[in-house]
């Protein structure tokens, strides 16, 4: 469990997905989850970041853009 500070401004996660049908976006989170398996942790990966997979499966990630 990870002790967080309540007034800490913290986005767990956050994946953005083409405009696909159902079956080509179940593969696209597949390959996202995968892909952040291999980087170590995904939640620690993600934290305050945004994971972005196009049609073709090219994936960007970057940090989440402050409000």
């Amino acid at each position: 469990m990870i002790s967080v500070n309540p007034t800490a401004d913290i986005h767990p996660r956050m994946i953005i997905l083409p405009c696909v049908d159902r079956h080509t976006a179940k593969q696209l989170i597949h390959t996202a989850v995968v892909h952040l398996k291999g980087m170590g942790n995904p939640d620690d990966v993600m934290v305050n970041r945004v994971l972005e997979i196009d049609e073709q499966g090219a994936i960007v990630i970057y940090d989440l853009p402050e409000a």
